[in-house]
């Protein structure tokens, strides 16, 4: 640092809190910090730890959503900045429509498979509605960790337990055995973007009680979201408005409103367009850059 001589240190992470401690009692230059994961709102010590430590050695936390900004209460010092789209202006303005109207509506999955990132709801909502020709499941994501884990002795028994399940194998297996002809399972892709744009809606039923951002990566491109948190917070997801918030691990909310968008083509249009409006204003590259700027010179002013 003594090399560098920064005029302000940005660390990347929540987290991060031995590093800001030894910054700040070495040099005398801000911190700022992101936060860009919500910590488990049942975990009160790591919360209040953060809090803490946030308080004393960080001079603005950046929270990416305003689901992060809330299980920080306490915190003296936070901003709520949105993640920005890497998508320049001439390629948002050329992005094609979506055809709001085509008889099969596609629903899209995008998250590594994590039993909290509502893998096993997907699957369930997908098993409900086996029946109905005009619903398709796009699933794109994987387990974390390589088939030879989940061969082990360790995997098998976690799996078997249901604490660390190999949702490849029974996403594969419930295909099979229960004629699944409405769920595709397309791994992971090199370009989402691509399969994106084919889609009509993306689920994120997860139980961590914040958005992802294949949230806004979707919706950029017109596609509204079912949304599952905790605390009904819709700074992104503006319920009945570019999309739906539901409760977390309620499959029959999650069925119910992917049934009234497939039936109810118009709403569904209305909410891909509010979406794709919202995120190009929140995401937009130079907003984003002017906000985290204004950060850097509040800081800087102290």
């Amino acid at each position: 640092m003594n090399k560098i001589q920064p005029d302000l240190v940005h660390l990347n992470e929540i987290g991060m809190f031995s590093l800001a401690k030894s910054l700040k009692k070495n040099f005398d230059f801000p911190i700022v910090m992101h936060a860009r994961t919500v910590p488990n709102r049942r975990h009160k010590f790591l919360i209040n730890r953060f809090t803490k430590k946030s308080n004393k050695y960080v001079d603005c936390l950046i929270c990416i959503t305003k689901s992060v900004a809330n299980l920080y209460p306490k915190v003296k010092n936070k901003k709520v900045i949105y993640n920005p789209i890497h998508l320049e202006k001439v390629q948002l303005d050329n992005i094609p429509s979506i055809d709001y109207q085509s008889q099969k509506m596609r629903v899209l999955f995008l998250a590594n498979f994590y039993k909290q990132k509502g893998i096993q709801e997907t699957l369930e909502s997908a098993i409900e509605l086996k029946d109905n020709s005009n619903i398709e499941f796009v699933v794109i994501g994987s387990n974390t960790k390589p088939n030879a884990y989940f061969r082990s002795v360790i995997g098998v028994t976690l799996d078997i337990l249901n604490i660390y399940p190999n949702y490849e194998k029974r996403l594969k297996s419930a295909k099979r055995d229960l004629g699944l002809e409405n769920l595709s399972l397309l791994g992971q892709i090199d370009d989402i973007s691509e399969e994106i744009k084919k889609c009509h809606l993306l689920i994120a039923p997860m139980h961590l009680n914040g958005t992802p951002r294949s949230v806004f990566e979707a919706g950029v491109y017109g596609i509204p979201s079912i949304l599952a948190l905790y605390n009904r917070i819709d700074d992104l997801v503006e319920d009945g408005k570019n999309g739906f918030v539901i409760e977390e691990k309620n499959v029959a909310e999650l069925t119910d409103k992917i049934l009234l968008l497939q039936q109810d083509r118009t709403l569904l249009e209305s909410m891909g367009k509010a979406a794709r409006s919202k995120y190009r204003k929140v995401c937009d590259q130079t907003e984003v850059t002017e906000l985290v700027n204004s950060v850097y010179l509040e800081c800087l002013s102290h």
